[in-house]
């Protein structure tokens, strides 16, 4: 879940903690990684992939070529770690305690609308010519697009039954993965 404006906090205060670290200083190490903060990270640059490979903006965005895109992202980000001699170790999370149930609803109330504002407006771009379109709107429905990304649960899924089938270390936490990971 994270702390919010912790980055920002700890520049302001002038917190000397960010610096870079290569890989190959990870060597023979395991790094635990939680899962589904994974896909959210990949997800908005794959999601864009597969938009901008539609014809037309208004095209629905394919979740087998959504699948698709993240499982190459999977398979490069595995393969980078264990070039290095780093062992992935995927962690994913359990049942969310009470503590996470309050936002996981405010982030999906918020998603929701988002999904509805970008579905009243494709509606009534769908109703115009392609040639009468406002290119303001159409630009405003490609932000929307682009920033409700969605990747269905049964891919969540396959992916994380693709990695077991890899071969890859994977854990289920009874909680966040989160905190598994970082324990």
């Amino acid at each position: 879940m994270g702390i919010k404006d912790l980055n920002t906090y700890l520049k302001k205060e002038g917190i000397d903690c960010f610096f870079t670290i290569g890989l190959e200083h990870f060597c023979e190490q395991r790094f635990g990684i939680d899962g589904l903060n994974w896909i959210f990270t990949y997800l908005s640059s794959a999601y864009r992939r597969v938009f901008e490979k539609n014809k037309d903006p208004l095209d629905l965005v394919c979740q087998d070529q959504l699948f698709n895109e993240m499982i190459k992202e999977f398979l490069i980000f595995n393969n980078k770690l264990m070039n290095y001699k780093i062992t992935p170790v995927w962690i994913w999370d359990g049942i969310a305690k009470n503590s996470k149930v309050a936002t996981q609803k405010s982030r999906r109330n918020t998603r929701k609308l988002l999904m509805e504002q970008r579905d009243q407006l494709r509606e009534e771009l769908l109703k115009q010519s392609v040639l009468e379109r406002d290119m303001a709107l159409v630009e405003k429905y490609k932000r929307l697009v682009l920033n409700s990304a969605f990747f269905h649960r049964k891919n969540i899924d396959k992916l994380k039954e693709f990695g077991e089938k890899l071969g890859l270390p994977t854990i289920y936490a009874d909680d966040e993965a989160e905190n598994l990971a970082s324990s």
